[in-house]
């Protein structure tokens, strides 16, 4: 495969899982907030749900998918990981989220360029959902000025953060790399060595007779 292909792949991918993240929020604000009640029409839902914020007084209770431990529930998310940038101005969370993850974009394209020899299919899958990952949340602060989030998990009353399908995207992407990028590779084969080996060696008889 071509750098360009390769780049392409990983792009087209991206992009891919990009869609998918914003159709599952798509459906998410549609069966977890009232935004659609009294509306009909695909074109009218979608017009409401890129051109309506701050939803939480829409919101209703979450949903359970498998009792006790996994939930989906409407949630803004106006900071970063671990509360980044947390209760700073929207304009300037838009610049600096904006920002990184044009930057990283833009990486993850340079490393597709280099992961296109035979054998990288695993790197350029990890790098298309990283890349993903970062479009879909992306949009969502662009549009919204929060990421949507939706996915619950917990234990009793220990809740871990709630996340999307993009940020599923960026962790199973990053440790795929991480994983991939520090596998040992294999040990290439010596052509003298094994040339050598095929060589007959003189036996003791064979000595004598000389």
């Amino acid at each position: 495969m071509t750098r360009r292909k390769s780049i392409l792949f990983v792009l087209a991918l991206g992009i891919g899982w990009a869609l998918l993240d914003q159709v599952a929020k798509f459906l998410v604000v549609g069966h977890l907030t009232h935004l659609f009640d009294g509306t009909t029409g695909l074109f009218a839902h979608v017009k409401m749900f890129y051109g309506t914020n701050d939803l939480y007084a829409l919101a209703k209770p979450a949903a359970a998918i498998l009792s006790p431990v996994w939930n989906h529930q409407y949630v803004q998310n106006p900071a970063g990981a671990f509360g980044l940038l947390h209760g700073t101005p929207m304009i300037v969370r838009r610049l600096v989220f904006t920002g990184v993850a044009l930057a990283a974009s833009v990486g993850i394209l340079w490393m597709a360029g280099r992961a296109a020899g035979r054998g990288k299919l695993p790197t350029r899958i990890a790098l298309g959902l990283v890349l993903g990952g970062a479009i879909g949340n992306l949009t969502d602060r662009i549009v919204h000025g929060y990421v949507i989030d939706f996915i619950d998990w917990h234990i009793s009353t220990h809740h871990w953060p709630s996340f999307n399908v993009a940020d599923v995207g960026i962790v199973v992407g990053v440790f795929s790399l991480l994983f991939l990028l520090n596998r040992k590779p294999a040990k290439a084969e010596d052509p003298e060595a094994e040339a050598a080996a095929a060589v007959p060696t003189p036996t003791h008889s064979q000595s004598n007779e000389a």
